[in-house]
């Protein structure tokens, strides 16, 4: 698409309202306008900030009842050695703990308005601040030198407290979600770039509370600055599965005067190959009409954290180390691994006996299937897995996939031929990957990371997609409870993987292991 040309667009309000009458009709601008009653018959104060008002207050009252619950453990229920202490005396505490849990979940971004924390992001925030709060008072006791404070209480307390409290914020969420759904307390959105995974994310996901009225165009050709970057690879921001319609209103010039007969509370920029000048003249009229602006930046989906900023002048400086993940983090996941692994295997030894022995019964050839996959960094190892196949599938396989002529680098047959009687079983209840805790145990896989794939389907990767390398693949992982052989997308497959690489912890694996259970007795996506 052509556009006008920007300077003239911008400078010249004459020609901008010309612009804008011929891309949007009255009776259009009527029709797009009129999604929202008048804003005189809202309220002073907005129904979500009361809620958050009062969140806060839950909080606090939350704070004290885990104190007094785990000064009822200690004292009450003499779950320690008996002893007395007075009560006045925890519960000051519980007035000092309170205002410091709140500043740092507040200053974490945990009781804001319109942020998108996951139900884990929450647990994981709500923890530390906790701990921390916990930490610090606890140390301050030591001076006090007129009372002696019973460390079992804090002990009690910090569990206690972080689940009332993920409760709290689980319920306000739910509540807000809710009010999201009855089409209340959402904010009216233009999107400034071409309809991709981004703006289909943006339009179409309740949570971002977002009424998306449509978009305007951007036409990066159009710019100047050859140096900068024209947007993301393919694989990185679009798939089968984001078609979204979204009306386009206008070109980016149009944006000045559009933005108050459209009501816009929000300016969303997705578009990647917009030129500085137009990012700030953007910016810049939207400041003036009080609406606020998102920017989605090129490496959104890279792993970087806010402790990778860092400021030069006033210059903002941001460390990149994808492969980075903290070595008591990594320590702890391979222990984990380690023990889970040995444990499990002892246990269903008589249950591999059993299966071994029927898939001899059931087939030729062997009971375990050995196959080279790709693990972590790429680096090729010997997987093993249970046989659920005939003897010679590689070679059937040539005669049902021509591998060369995918358009993804990924394929998965329905009614596979080559699945033998007992291997339909196997895969259905996934028995058949249980042998896989042998490759676990030598430290070539983990408990929970992306699925290793085959060496000659990860050679096509681009370079996006091979970012789900760059953990050890695991027996199980997010993509399986998520959407368990429902995706047919590798990109859809390559995002769920890298959000796992991004937010991996100990808590995160045990979520995606609990889950698994429920998705394999439900048999879900199973073939």
């Amino acid at each position: 698409m052509s556009s006008p040309s920007r300077s003239a667009g911008l400078t010249d309000p004459h020609a901008a309202a010309a612009t804008t009458a011929a891309s949007l009709s009255a009776a259009g601008l009527e029709s797009v306008a009129a999604g929202r009653a008048p804003s005189s018959a809202r309220p002073r104060i907005p129904p979500q900030q009361l809620g958050r008002l009062l969140l806060l207050l839950v909080n606090t009252v939350l704070i004290g009842l885990a104190m007094l619950g785990a000064y009822g453990l200690r004292f009450v229920l003499d779950l320690g050695e008996p002893a007395r202490a007075p009560m006045l005396e925890y519960v000051t505490v519980a007035a000092i703990l309170a205002p410091i849990i709140l500043i740092l979940g507040q200053s974490w971004g945990l009781f804001r308005l319109f942020s998108f924390h996951s139900t884990l992001e929450q647990v994981q925030l709500i923890a530390k601040a906790v701990t921390t709060a916990t930490v610090v008072v606890l140390g301050l006791t030591f001076f006090d030198r007129g009372f002696t404070y019973s460390r079992l209480v804090f002990l009690y307390f910090v569990p206690i407290c972080v689940v009332a409290l993920t409760a709290a914020q689980v319920g306000f969420r739910s509540w807000q979600q809710s009010r999201y759904r009855r089409g209340l307390d959402r904010r009216r959105a233009l999107l400034v770039g071409a309809s991709s995974y981004l703006a289909a994310r943006l339009a179409q996901e309740e949570a971002f509370g977002l009424d998306v009225v449509g978009r305007i165009d951007v036409d990066v050709d159009a710019s100047p600055d050859l140096s900068r970057p024209r947007g993301l690879l393919a694989s990185a921001v679009r798939s089968e599965t984001e078609s979204v319609h979204l009306p386009e209103l206008g070109k980016l010039s149009d944006l000045d005067e559009m933005l108050d007969p459209l009501r816009i509370e929000e300016v969303v920029v997705v578009e990647q190959g917009l030129t500085h000048r137009a990012l700030l003249e953007c910016i810049d009229a939207c400041e003036r009409r009080g609406v606020m602006v998102r920017l989605v930046p090129a490496i959104y989906d890279l792993l970087v954290e806010p402790d990778d900023f860092s400021y030069v002048h006033g210059v903002p400086l941001l460390r990149v180390d994808e492969r980075r993940y903290h070595w008591l983090a990594r320590f702890t996941k391979r222990v984990f691994d380690l023990l889970m692994s040995s444990l499990l295997l002892l246990l269903l030894l008589p249950v591999f006996a059993l299966l071994w022995a029927l898939i001899r019964l059931d087939s030729k050839g062997p009971a375990l299937f050995k196959q080279v996959r790709a693990g972590e960094g790429g680096r090729p190892f010997r997987m093993l897995k249970f046989r659920t196949m005939v003897v010679d599938a590689e070679q059937q396989l040539r005669k049902l996939v021509d591998l060369d002529a995918l358009d993804q680098p990924m394929f998965k047959l329905k009614r596979d031929p080559r699945i033998t009687r007992l291997g339909g079983f196997l895969r259905r209840t996934s028995l058949d990957e249980l042998p896989q805790l042998w490759n676990v145990l030598m430290g070539h896989m983990s408990l929970v990371g992306p699925r290793p794939e085959e060496l000659r389907i990860v050679e096509r990767y681009d370079v996006w997609q091979r970012r789900r390398l760059k953990v050890k693949p695991g027996i199980t992982g997010l993509q399986q409870v998520e959407a368990r052989g429902a995706l047919s997308d590798l990109n859809e497959r390559v995002r769920l993987d890298v959000y796992y690489i991004r937010k991996q912890c100990l808590l995160l694996d045990l979520v995606i292991l609990a889950r698994t259970f429920g998705a394999v007795a439900r048999g879900s996506g199973a073939s």
